[in-house]
């Protein structure tokens, strides 16, 4: 009775653990199985074989399946749309370098130059523009955080102009601590060396400082802060 007993709770954990093996994974309305299918059927398989490596997103409503392609710095997936059942490949790669364009044309399928400007006519009939207000560089369109990379990770709301009539665009950007100049600040308020974004600046209230012009600093003219890709550096203008 006893070997009957051990023989029957035996069938039942095969039983349960069959059931579990067999669970169907879901993320939204799409179960992996639907999502492998898709991406088997799209580009993202003419690049790569998919690897058992997978998650849901489920804050973007997609699944991502990574790939078996080798790339310098990248850790390539298939991304794979619940709603829409698109998939698309994301490279995911970090120290991505980004290209420099002067326009559309300079940069691959997907990304678009961030180059512009406000131009208008003048009484005279000639064009003029104002200050070039993008970075000059190849930048991934998108609608949302999950179609940009590790290197770009924000879909960012940026103003193409077209003469004098900006063109809101979506673009995937870096989070800059700053868009330009005027934004930075000397982070020591005698004898600068380096500078920090402008709410980053010191309290240099009550402080006198001599009038020396000390070597390698931005004393008399040799330097000042500005807004370089993003990041606030010192712009030098003389020899330190």
């Amino acid at each position: 009775m006893k070997k009957i007993i051990i023989f029957g709770l035996l069938i039942t954990v095969l039983i349960v653990a069959g059931c579990i093996k067999e669970t169907i994974q879901t993320c939204g309305e799409m179960n992996l199985e639907q999502a492998r299918k898709i991406a088997s059927e799209s580009e993202c398989a003419e690049e790569g074989a998919l690897t058992r490596e997978y998650f849901c997103n489920e804050n973007t409503g997609t699944w991502w399946l990574d790939l078996d392609i080798e790339k310098e710095g990248c850790n390539p997936a298939c991304v794979v749309n619940v709603n829409t059942k698109e998939a698309e490949i994301n490279w995911r790669c970090t120290g991505l370098i980004i290209e420099e364009c002067e326009s559309d044309d300079d940069c691959k399928n997907g990304y678009v130059c961030y180059n512009t400007k406000v131009c208008s006519m003048t009484p005279q009939g000639v064009v003029s523009c104002g200050e070039q207000q993008g970075d000059l560089r190849c930048h991934k369109s998108c609608e949302n955080n999950g179609d940009c990379d590790l290197e770009q990770p924000y879909c960012t709301e940026v103003t193409f102009w077209s003469g004098d009539a900006g063109i809101p665009t979506k673009i995937c950007m870096k989070d800059d601590e700053c868009k330009q100049d005027s934004d930075c600040v000397p982070v020591q308020c005698c004898h600068p060396t380096s500078c920090v974004p402008d709410d980053q600046a010191p309290d240099c209230s009550g402080i006198a400082c001599t009038m020396v012009c000390a070597p390698g600093t931005m004393d008399c003219g040799s330097g000042h802060c500005g807004c370089i890709d993003g990041e606030c550096q010192v712009i030098w203008t003389m020899l330190r």
